[in-house]
């Protein structure tokens, strides 16, 4: 059995690397390929159960990836389940047309579909101890992303990992619903901080609270009007 994914579009080299991870943890994923700007996932039939089905659809809907391209699954033994109108990702994905025949050759682009899922459905966040000390470490800047949304366990594990790739990143902790992110603003390279906004941007965390990452030693390069996250943090 094989599905595709036609023009994901990658914010950054973590944001691609943490794409195909997050395959590599799918249990019925046999293997991947590709031809033009689509990737062609193999699947072992006889592994697809609820879990899996669930973790396409968190992947999907995280990198807006054309939704029509899951209704392959309603052929597969638990069809009737992932098809149910019961499923909060039934609308989604077959009230639409099949994916075009000619979608391999067009210009598509993630962004191109973005589900329209609300953003409070099918979702759970990380809950820490009240009482936690967060602790600051001088010359470094402490990001806060609170309420993160998680589509899926692998989804929660892919923003994590991404984290952790990130060299400027020297920790983190949790209070409640926010995640306080230790980052060594004079270090590494400056496409460390394009990281940290892709991140941001990929996961719907306020990108206004990256704005600190302006008083280390790349700030003039993180807040040139030129980039593409300026606005979202500086407007």
């Amino acid at each position: 059995m094989a599905v595709e994914a036609t023009g994901v579009l990658y914010q950054s080299e973590f944001d691609e690397t943490v794409f195909f991870e997050w395959f590599d943890k799918i249990a019925a994923v046999q293997s991947l390929g590709g031809e033009y700007r689509t990737v062609e996932i193999f699947l072992r039939a006889e592994a697809i159960d609820e879990d899996v089905l669930n973790e396409f659809v968190a992947l999907y809907r995280r990198y807006h990836i054309d939704p029509a391209e899951l209704q392959i699954f309603a052929t597969h033994r638990l069809g009737s389940w992932f098809s149910s109108p019961d499923r909060f990702w039934h609308r989604e994905i077959f009230d639409r047309p099949p994916p075009a025949e000619d979608r391999r050759n067009g210009e598509l682009f993630s962004g191109d579909y973005p589900w329209s899922v609300a953003p409070t459905v099918g979702v759970h966040t990380k809950e820490w101890p009240l009482d936690l000390h967060v602790a600051h470490t001088p010359d470094h800047a402490t990001l806060e992303a609170t309420g993160v949304r998680f589509y899926s366990t692998l989804d929660e594990g892919a923003f994590f990992d991404w984290l952790d790739k990130n060299p400027q990143v020297k920790s983190y902790q949790g209070r409640q619903q926010t995640l306080y992110i230790n980052v060594d603003i004079n270090g590494g390279e400056k496409w460390d901080l394009w990281e940290l906004a892709a991140l941001y941007a990929r996961y719907n965390i306020d990108m206004k609270e990256l704005r600190v990452l302006n008083t280390g030693t790349f700030g003039p390069w993180f807040s040139d009007p030129e980039q593409w996250w300026h606005k979202a943090v500086f407007g």
